[in-house]
């Protein structure tokens, strides 16, 4: 909430407009975390920072912005998509160039374009065609590494400030992250959030938000497959997820909601797409309930699948909080070695 207060108060700033005529967005909402308490939060920061943004007026709106223009609705889900092409092409890219500092130099450029492309409303076809092109041209190195995912808290795994850039960090020790693109999360987690408010008489949120995710998953199709082709590969035709036989395993049902369900949901749909994972990498935010829940929940998720665990708790301070990663990461072998010390056990 401080973070979102500041980049509002430094647009008012840059863009000169009197607080009395503006208004901040704020999500209106009863999922988890109790977010739905951040406007009155949003509101008594500004009303005590004075200096005429006490006049500012909050407006609770829905998370997928129904209040405004469908436009609106696409363009910010596609914003969402585009970001998950880059940091897949930038996860997948950087760990094996062959000239340090090429990838961030294409993501840097990317972004532009992609800013560019949706203020005017540009080809995006045509963009993410020239995004992935400049990603294809960096020279890199064929040898795989060891697969890393990263799940938590949200804002913790994305915000590199945050986190500690715990992703170069990885990539640093050998292994390459495989990003969650917050469009795949919302596939992940939406028939749960969708049985639950029906079963609840939210039929007005199902109907809406169901409606609202099916026709953008149809119009997301052209991009993906543009993105897929241009990096020489195919949608694996994805087998179906049981959400309910996984929450089964732990004792849950759907429910339940909220992030430490969204966790187990990720790791399982996620290892059952990407099959040579080695390790989990839970990101946490100090005193978050779901977090500790997640984290009691690591050796348990061990067992069931084999792969270690790894929790890691910022506390906002600069003391070092990755170096516990860097035992596990020497420990992982590449898919190649992986391999070769197979075919030498079985030849033994």
């Amino acid at each position: 909430m401080s973070a979102i207060a500041q980049s509002f108060i430094q647009t008012l700033e840059d863009e000169r407009l009197d607080p009395a005529r503006t208004v901040l967005w704020c999500m209106r909402s009863k999922i988890a975390c109790n977010l739905g308490m951040g406007s009155l939060v949003l509101k008594n920061l500004l009303n005590n920072l004075g200096q005429g943004l006490e006049q500012v007026e909050l407006f609770g709106g829905d998370l997928a912005f129904t209040e405004f223009p469908v436009r609106t609705s696409f363009n910010t889900y596609f914003a969402f998509l585009f970001t998950g092409f880059l940091r897949r092409m930038a996860y997948r890219t950087r760990p094996y160039e062959k000239n340090r500092g090429e990838t961030d130099a294409a993501i840097s450029a990317s972004i532009d374009l992609l800013e560019d492309t949706f203020e005017h409303d540009r080809d995006k076809q045509e963009a993410l065609r020239e995004v992935v092109s400049r990603f294809q041209r960096i020279p890199h190195s064929p040898e795989p590494r060891p697969k890393v995912l990263l799940f938590g808290d949200l804002y913790t795994r994305d915000n590199h400030i945050m986190n500690q850039d715990v992703v170069r960090m990885i990539e640093a020790h050998g292994a390459e992250v495989l990003p969650t693109p917050y469009t795949d999360y919302i596939k992940i987690v939406a028939s749960s959030y969708l049985k639950k408010w029906f079963r609840e008489g939210k039929y007005l949120a199902v109907m809406t938000q169901g409606s609202l995710l099916a026709a953008l998953q149809v119009l997301e199709r052209k991009f993906t497959r543009r993105f897929e082709e241009s990096m020489g590969t195919k949608p694996a035709p994805r087998a179906p997820f049981d959400a309910e036989q996984v929450l089964r395993r732990f004792h849950l049902t759907d429910h339940h909601t909220g992030e430490s369900v969204d966790n187990l949901l990720k790791v399982f749909y996620l290892l059952q797409e990407h099959s040579d994972l080695a390790l989990f990498v839970q990101l946490n935010p100090s005193y978050c309930c779901p977090s500790l829940v997640t984290e009691a929940q690591a050796r348990a998720i061990e067992a069931d699948t084999g792969i270690p665990v790894v929790t890691l708790t910022y506390d906002g301070t600069p003391s070092p909080k990755n170096d516990v990663l860097i035992p596990y990461l020497r420990s992982l072998r590449s898919p190649a070695e992986a391999r070769r010390l197979a075919l030498r056990d079985a030849s033994a």
